[in-house]
């Protein structure tokens, strides 16, 4: 259950590969024989106490000291436990079938291990993977030079992992029995508080080989005091597991520590308000071209009208010409004449306007929609006349009798219209002619007084005056409306401004909130899994 957990919570951090480890090594801890480790220095006597054991008669030259030896019972099935250190994935096992009746009774096998070079500080993990075959360990120290700074850190390691050691001089039969027994009282000082290991140091000097019995005898306590191969192997699988977790305990409590989703978030939030600040140009663009657009049609209704100026002078004269009576044309149908140029002038601007009016907002979508990527369904034109029930929402706006005519265009909820009838109403024709008369001293005193042809001909010299003052009377009329039309355009573009700004600072806060909110998520994710990591390593160290 443990294992499963580990599985569990080394995909959930991203690093499968901390089971894979921890299941290999657990692996190595499988099989159903109590394994007797021989560990010890090269020329050590390793070959000569396993022959002795076991009652072979291998040859030296096959149990090479930095190879490992499987000695199993005959008939075993060979696969059983045969996994190899992670960190020794390229060794090969020598695996020798001997027919033993110690190794029979005790359901032991024995592996004679290769000696491990401990260069610089060796984690305990390491010199774990290396004793991972091992339920009891017999280490061979030489008599002329035990306890090596190397010996004793294995030694330190196998009381660690409370594996059962037995210490064995070897080499001692070729030192004075004074300097043994010496030697033999300094080794066993050193290790008198090491609680699992055990010194067997014979009286007087001798060859490893000839303490082949007493060394099966101490193996045979050490395995009925330790009462079972699981009890023998705990500790190795509680520094296994626990390796496992401290591994997955630093990347939990990176990711715990990680804030950069929380910086990107931040970061991004940072981005893209510079962004929609940078857009404000892109507004005044707008703005700057509608005030163009605007100018550009008050300069074509002023063409327009200066070129129809001197074809309606050439009439206005020509009427007058022809009248039979100047007092009656000048007072009833001059102001009718002019009131008619003004009303066809009016239809005129108003097509401009109508036609510039439906292009600009048509244009100002297009531009919204390549600038924002969003269109605006609530830029669009509509045309009516006096009658509410002939409403219609088509840009193709007809122009209806000049009396009703109107041009709307709306954007959102402001309606500007510019009314043909009442500009006409409005420009006072009359009083144009009445002002230009006194002005020049025409009256119907003058009239009556002064003969046909002379009035016609002061009549006709006042025409252009009356023409031109008609005509720049509309012009303002017409600038009045143009630029209360645009003016209304300009107004909804701005309060669409700000509305579209205030909308995407409520989006870039939204994804702000949602990515902060993610980021909680995964800490709240990893919460829990370091809850679990530390539940369990509490379980494995109270078991």
């Amino acid at each position: 259950m443990k294992i499963e957990t580990i599985k569990k919570l080394s995909a959930q951090l991203g690093c499968p590969n901390v089971y894979e480890k921890l299941n290999s090594r657990m692996k190595m801890l499988e099989g159903s024989s109590t394994r007797i480790s021989i560990t010890g220095g090269h020329s050590g006597g390793k070959s000569s106490l396993v022959n002795a054991l076991l009652g072979t008669h291998e040859e030296v030259s096959l149990l090479p000291t930095y190879k490992t030896t499987r000695f199993v019972r005959k008939g075993l099935n060979i696969a059983d436990g045969t996994s190899i250190s992670p960190t020794n994935v390229t060794e090969t096992v020598n695996v020798i079938e001997v027919d033993s009746a110690w190794m029979q009774a005790q359901n032991l096998e024995v592996w004679e291990l290769g000696d491990l070079d401990i260069e610089g500080e060796m984690t305990l993990i390491q010199l774990g993977e290396h004793y991972a075959h091992t339920d009891v360990c017999v280490m061979l120290l030489n008599a002329m030079m035990p306890l090596s700074r190397t010996e004793m850190t294995k030694i330190e390691a196998l009381e660690k992992l409370s594996i059962p050691t037995l210490l064995v001089f070897s080499m001692a039969d070729r030192m004075q029995e004074s300097d043994y027994q010496e030697v033999a009282k300094y080794v066993k000082q050193k290790t008198s508080s090491f609680h699992t290991v055990k010194v067997l140091a014979p009286e007087k000097p001798m060859p490893v080989e000839q303490q082949a019995e007493e060394v099966q005898h101490i193996i045979d306590e050490l395995l009925d005091e330790a009462g079972s191969q699981l009890t023998l192997r705990t500790s190795l699988k509680r520094l296994f597991l626990m390796d496992a977790l401290s591994v997955l305990f630093e990347t939990c409590n990176q990711k715990l520590g990680d804030t950069a989703a929380q910086e990107d978030a931040e970061k991004m939030t940072a981005e893209k308000l510079s962004k929609l600040s940078d857009m404000t140009t892109v507004w005044l663009r707008l703005q700057a071209a509608l005030n163009q657009r605007k100018n550009e049609t008050a300069e074509k209704i002023r063409t327009q009208l200066e070129k129809k100026k001197a074809e309606t002078i050439r009439q206005l004269k020509h009427n007058v010409e022809m009248c039979q009576d100047i007092k009656l044309y000048w007072e009833k149908e001059l102001p009718y004449r002019l009131e008619d140029v003004v009303r066809m002038y009016s239809q005129t601007a108003s097509q401009q306007i109508n036609a510039d009016v439906l292009n600009t907002i048509n244009w100002l979508n297009g531009e919204i929609k390549k600038s924002f990527n969003k269109s605006l369904n609530s830029l669009q034109p509509i045309s009516y006349d006096i009658e509410p029930e002939s409403v219609s929402t088509t840009a193709d706006v007809e122009i209806a009798d000049t009396k009703k005519m109107r041009i709307v265009a709306r954007i959102g909820t402001a309606v500007t219209v510019i009314a043909a009838g009442t500009m006409c109403a409005t420009m006072g024709v009359g009083g144009i002619v009445m002002a230009t008369g006194m002005m020049a001293g025409i009256g119907a005193e003058f009239l009556m007084n002064r003969k046909q042809n002379e009035s016609k001909e002061r009549v006709q010299e006042l025409i252009p005056q009356m023409v031109t003052q008609t005509q720049q009377k509309l012009v303002i009329t017409v600038s009045d409306h143009l630029n209360s039309a645009y003016n209304d355009l300009i107004k909804n573009l701005q309060s669409y401004q700000n509305q579209w700004i205030e909308e995407a600072r409520q989006s870039i806060e939204k994804e702000r909130q949602i990515a902060l909110y993610n980021h909680q998520m995964e800490q709240k994710k990893w919460d829990e899994c370091m809850q679990e990591i530390n539940n369990l390593s509490t379980e494995i160290m109270d078991n």
